[in-house]
Formats: structure tokens, C-alpha cells, sequence
């Protein structure tokens, strides 16, 4: 019998998006930030899946996930939204 190893999951960023950097003004702030984004999960084993939190990848699948973060599930401290904003104006 062949001995199996297993194969490391592809994990590929479809799209991601900060709306309120498109503002003139920011947005707002960090309070109004909403971060969204795609995230395409491959998994090329078989007969073995991917868990992570509530999120599964069943063996020999892709799985895609989107989602968006805002309020309580986004933690960006003003000093990192002002880092975001200077990267933004340097064109980075």
C-alpha cells in the first residue's frame, strides 16, 4: 500500500475592499471602517478536510468565503487608521 502525505491547503484573496478610503474624508474614522473581502480555500487532499472556526473545506473542494468586518469585529486603533491613510496618500 502507497503511503499518503497530505497536501498544504491553497488559500487565494479574490478581492478585498476599505470602502470609506475612498472618502475624502477617511470615512470618518476607524469607527466607520468596514474591511470586505473573498477568500477562495482549495484543498486538493482526499479524504481529508479543513476546519477552521465555524468554517469547513471538505476534502478535494473549494470552498469560497466572503465577509465583512465593521464595529465590534474590526479592531483598528486610530494610530493604525492613520497609518492607513498616509500609505493611502503616498499611493501604497
Amino acid at each position: 500500500m502507497a503511503k499518503s502525505s497530505p497536501h498544504r491547503p491553497h488559500i487565494f484573496l479574490n478581492d478585498f475592499s476599505i470602502p470609506a478610503l475612498g472618502h475624502g474624508d477617511a470615512g470618518g474614522g476607524p469607527e466607520n471602517a468596514h474591511i470586505s473581502f473573498r477568500v477562495t480555500a482549495r484543498n486538493s487532499n482526499q479524504g481529508i478536510g479543513i476546519y477552521y472556526d465555524a468554517s469547513q473545506v471538505t476534502p478535494k473542494n473549494s470552498t469560497l468565503f466572503a465577509s465583512m468586518l465593521s464595529g465590534s469585529s474590526l479592531t483598528l486603533t486610530e494610530s493604525q487608521w492613520k497609518q492607513m491613510m498616509h500609505d493611502r496618500s503616498r499611493g501604497q
